[in-house]
């Protein structure tokens, strides 16, 4: 039989272990692909002509394959809500689009280099828009210009990271807590 001392320890270590692991698991996303992560838009830094701004806007953006996955929930200026979502590769051939308020169907992506991507939109044959989105030197800024064709002036989005680590630990955390706790009753 083993003594509490032993299973207190053998607790710690694997809160330990996980934590250290989500922190190694969220860097190496982050060093494959800076635009990994959930952004948020900030509205009074960003410009929108014509208007009028989304009132909010989370774009959730996730390593896949040789491209990404992304999710974009838009609270609208006149009160609906969009999502848009899409998976594509960055290799310029288009992909499936939904959700888009422009209208488009399908997308394409292409990688300038590491903090740089450009993503084409398109209605059947014609482009209705495209971004130019980079990532700041220090991960935590995102800026994406945005050309609409057809349509008078240039948007310039603002987004800062939003931090989902933070989450991550406190769960694993209060596991542990919770587990070492019994351990000791």
């Amino acid at each position: 039989m083993r003594s509490r001392w032993y299973h207190l320890t053998v607790g710690a270590v694997l809160v330990l272990g996980v934590l250290l692991g989500l922190d190694t698991v969220n860097a190496s996303a982050q060093v494959t692909d800076p635009r990994a992560g959930t952004w948020k838009l900030n509205v009074a830094k960003s410009k929108y002509e014509p208007g009028p701004a989304p009132k909010s806007l989370m774009v959730k953006v996730e390593a896949a394959g040789q491209g990404e996955k992304v999710t974009s929930d838009f609270d609208n200026a006149d009160g609906t809500h969009t999502t848009t979502q899409y998976t594509a590769n960055f290799d310029g051939k288009e992909y499936s689009l939904t959700g888009s308020a422009l209208g488009a169907d399908k997308i394409s992506l292409k990688r300038v280099d590491a903090r740089t991507t450009i993503r084409t939109d398109k209605k059947g044959e014609k482009v209705v828009q495209t971004l130019t989105r980079v990532v700041s030197q220090d991960g935590k800024d995102h800026d994406g210009d945005d050309e609409r064709h057809k349509r008078s002036g240039p948007t310039d989005k603002q987004c800062r990271r939003v931090r989902e680590a933070i989450e991550a630990r406190l769960t694993v955390s209060s596991f542990g807590l919770w587990y070492i706790g019994q351990l000791l009753s």
